[in-house]
């Protein structure tokens, strides 16, 4: 992970100083690539850091070779139930720069087949506290649960 970002923290570097040798009109294309450059750079260093805090529980397999952006790794640790990690990176400082929606778009795409314990403590505590009230993504939450309610009911699991 660390020469991914070393490498991509290069890239960025010369895109930017490529661009400022350009007008405004040609580097508008270059600035959107390293704006991109930079979100997966900002995506391996936090999945550097949550690799660091949870060595014995991410294991590093296909889902996040992928990752292309901080919105991907956070959706890959949701897909993964790797919620204590989601949280850790949340309120780490690469997490905090971003939208609460951000973490609530995400908590939809929560397996519903999820052990319960494992998110209710995120999503209870962390984000749904975090959107203010009338956030239409509270009610797009209250559907999941539902769903997710409605599959354990239908599969008689119990936790």
């Amino acid at each position: 992970i660390q020469e991914i970002i070393l490498a991509l923290n290069a890239m960025s570097m010369t895109m930017k100083g490529v661009a400022n040798a350009l007008n405004a009109y040609n580097s508008q294309r270059l600035q959107e690539m390293k704006a991109k450059i930079d979100d997966r750079h900002t995506a391996m260093k936090g999945l550097r850091f949550l690799t660091g805090l949870d060595r014995d529980k991410i294991s590093i397999n296909d889902p996040y070779l992928g990752i292309s952006s901080t919105s991907d790794l956070i959706n890959v640790l949701v897909s993964q139930e790797a919620f204590k990690s989601v949280e850790r990176f949340q309120k780490s400082d690469l997490g905090k720069n971003f939208a609460p929606d951000v973490y609530a778009l995400t908590a939809l795409n929560i397996p519903t087949n999820a052990d319960p314990r494992a998110y209710v403590p995120w999503l209870c505590d962390i984000v749904i506290p975090s959107l203010s009230t009338g956030n239409p993504l509270l009610e797009s939450i209250r559907i999941w649960c539902c769903k997710a309610a409605d599959n354990f009911d239908e599969e008689n699991i119990v936790c």
